[in-house]
């Protein structure tokens, strides 16, 4: 489970480098709207990321009826709410990672 929070962790801007990190981040998305060939390697980075994801939800979590994708789906997608309230400065790095925490926590389903 460290390691899959130490990941989830480091995709989240909680600093300067990690917040310009992922306004660089949004900007290639924004573009990637508009160029397949950019939106091409985009979802190629997505799927190697939620790959890694799913192996560390499968390390830490090796349910036989767990669906792995999905919860590695729910956590990336978790992780990118948190970003974007974070940078609009919603939420405090404190309590994203409280979020983040919880739902980590939340039994056999991280």
């Amino acid at each position: 489970m460290a390691l899959l929070k130490a990941l989830l962790t480091a995709l989240l801007p909680t600093g300067p480098d990690s917040r310009a990190q992922t306004l660089v981040s949004v900007a290639v998305f924004i573009r990637a709207l508009n160029d397949p060939s950019l939106a091409e390697r985009y979802r190629q980075g997505r799927t190697q990321l939620t790959a890694a994801v799913a192996g560390l939800v499968r390390m830490a979590a090796p349910a036989e009826d767990e669906d792995i994708e999905l919860a590695a789906d729910t956590l990336l997608a978790l992780v990118d709410g948190l970003a974007s309230d974070l940078l609009l400065g919603h939420l405090t790095t404190e309590r994203a990672l409280a979020i983040l925490d919880r739902r980590l926590s939340n039994g056999r389903d991280p």
